[in-house]
């Protein structure tokens, strides 16, 4: 029955039907499966000696990627479940363990995931994953200074991006020559 209710689960998630996008079992389409399982894999991606970030971080980062995939195309999206999807089933059978990453604790999902990247199909999967939760969990400010990035720039503010000064041109190069 477990089994049954994972594949009815799975088709409903990878369903491109603007509904049922957000791999939400009733289709209302608030986005709760998707963000689920983003969550798993983004707390085990962020994760470090001291544990996993705070679950505010981890939430606006698959609340903000559940966002952004409502506004790609529906080749993007089937494709991002897709890889959500195999990463989310198939990782914990790379540690030797049942499928369902959920269900792992946080150290065994970072070994799963650390695995599955070793291999060619797997590091596809994982790293497609990996590039949008990165780009948007270091978006985040606070985030980007911990790893050691520099404060965003914003027009007006204290730090601006430095202008390339060009030298006047003279001679022959100011009327188009050649030196």
């Amino acid at each position: 029955m477990r089994l049954v209710r994972g594949c009815v689960h799975a088709a409903r998630m990878i369903s491109t039907d603007s509904r049922t996008f957000h791999g939400n079992r009733h289709g209302d389409g608030d986005g709760r499966g998707m963000q689920a399982s983003l969550l798993v894999v983004a707390e085990a991606l962020f994760s470090d000696e001291r544990g996993a970030p705070p679950k505010e971080a981890l939430a606006q980062v698959t609340q903000d990627a559940v966002r952004l995939l409502s506004a790609a195309s529906a080749r993007a999206r089937l494709l991002f479940r897709l890889s959500l999807f195999a990463v989310v089933w198939f990782a914990p059978l790379f540690v030797r363990k049942a499928p369902g990453l959920r269900r792992l604790p946080l150290s065994e999902r970072v070994a799963a995931l650390s695995a599955m990247e070793e291999t060619p199909t797997g590091a596809a999967l994982v790293l497609a994953l990996k590039a949008v939760l990165c780009v948007l969990y270091y978006e985040q400010t606070d985030k980007l200074l911990a790893i050691g990035g520099e404060a965003p720039c914003v027009p007006g503010g204290r730090k601006r991006f430095p202008m390339a000064v060009m030298p006047p041109a003279t001679g022959a190069n100011a009327e188009g020559g050649v030196a």
